[in-house]
């Protein structure tokens, strides 16, 4: 993921299908790419960010959804969840 960001390419994380994903948990998606990004010592700057705008603006631009952002005039749910430290 690192290396697709410094790329400057568009990171989008998402779940298709229980074929790919166990639970299609968006939350456990974005813990694995973080778990990856540390254990290989490439976690950049500011990953948390990273991780949350690749589950909403991006990856509502990689669908061609207009949502993704809280704005008025745009197309939003809005979920509040308790997200455990760490």
């Amino acid at each position: 993921m690192a290396a697709l960001l410094e790329e400057g390419s568009p990171v989008a994380l998402g779940t298709d299908s229980l074929a790919s994903s166990p639970d299609l948990d968006l939350l456990a998606e974005a813990a694995a790419c973080r778990t990856l990004a540390r254990e290989q010592g490439a976690a950049p700057e500011g990953l948390a960010e990273l991780l949350v705008r690749a589950l909403t603006v991006d990856g509502a631009a990689a669908i061609g959804a207009d949502a993704g952002v809280l704005a008025v005039g745009a197309r939003a749910d809005l979920a509040v969840m308790d997200v455990p430290p760490g």
